[in-house]
């Protein structure tokens, strides 16, 4: 495939790659054995996807889940060239989440070499989206000390998440082609912007200019993506930075409601306990 890959990260339990695909329209690659299991975030674009002769559309609203050993070929029918951050993921780690999760009555056991990824699309959360995006802005501070330790643990705090979406009774967000091809780059844009200035004040307003579109109108296309209004999307990012800096920081608890940008610790307070169903002194023991 004509594709920009830069390695950004490799470690024995997973590798991190920056991709950008440089193919044009109406085209397809050809036929791919996968080596690894795979996690891939579209940041941009969208594409279509052949796996064991199934079809596939994937865009920046889904993850895309692969198996080892599965063969596919990707189908380039749209004029933007997507942006991915592929992670290719050590057996052992995803049998290893998939033993917790059967424990806790989610998942069904089983044992390598059977599949381990149950499907291949997730719809992209906002605690997935908070998480891609903090391990992807982690990977390329390559010199920063400490760089290594803070990314796997962000990683294993992703693969935790990704299987409760997985095991999520939860019907799919279904959207037709029509929506899709008008308003995909503007909830994009506005997804981009949030996680940009999530730990500042926002208004409905400044998300939806930045997102070219009037805020009526905003409010409606970004419920109909996410299954989420604006106000509760950038509410679940925040208190999924905050469990981040609970888990691998030692801020106070006070410090850590004003970096994520609760504007008030007793509404901070609330909102975590709800949430996570545990105060967030809780979720640091």
């Amino acid at each position: 495939m004509n594709a920009d890959i830069n390695l950004l990260f490799s470690s024995p339990t997973a590798r991190i790659l920056d991709f950008k695909c440089r193919e044009h329209a109406h085209t397809a690659s050809p036929v791919e054995c996968v080596s690894q299991f795979e996690i891939n975030f579209i940041r941009r674009g969208r594409f279509g996807y052949r796996l064991n002769k199934k079809e596939y559309d994937f865009d920046s609203q889904t993850v895309m889940l692969v198996n080892a050993g599965a063969e596919q070929i990707f189908l380039h029918e749209h004029e933007v060239p997507d942006e991915c951050t592929n992670i290719e993921v050590d057996a052992d780690l995803l049998e290893e989440a998939n033993a917790v999760f059967w424990k806790k009555g989610y998942a069904t056991r089983f044992k390598l070499p059977r599949v381990l990824l149950p499907r291949p699309v997730l719809p992209l959360t906002p605690a997935l989206d908070c998480l891609h995006a903090n391990l992807f802005a982690t990977v390329q501070r390559r010199h920063v000390a400490g760089m290594a330790l803070k990314a796997e643990t962000v990683l294993i705090r992703l693969i935790e998440e990704i299987y409760k979406t997985l095991y999520d009774r939860r019907r799919d967000i279904r959207l037709d082609e029509k929506l899709k091809s008008r308003h995909l780059e503007t909830v994009e844009r506005a997804r981009h912007f949030m996680l940009a200035n999530y730990q500042r004040e926002l208004t409905l307003s400044e998300i939806a200019r930045n997102a070219f579109v009037s805020d009526f109108h905003f409010s409606r296309i970004f419920k109909k993506f996410t299954a989420r209004s604006p106000h509760q999307y950038l509410l679940e990012l925040r208190l999924q930075h905050a469990l981040l800096l609970l888990r691998n920081t030692s801020l106070s608890v006070s410090e850590i409601c004003f970096a994520s940008g609760f504007n008030s610790f007793p509404h901070f307070i609330a909102s975590f306990t709800r949430r996570y169903r545990m105060s967030p002194s809780k979720a640091r023991s």
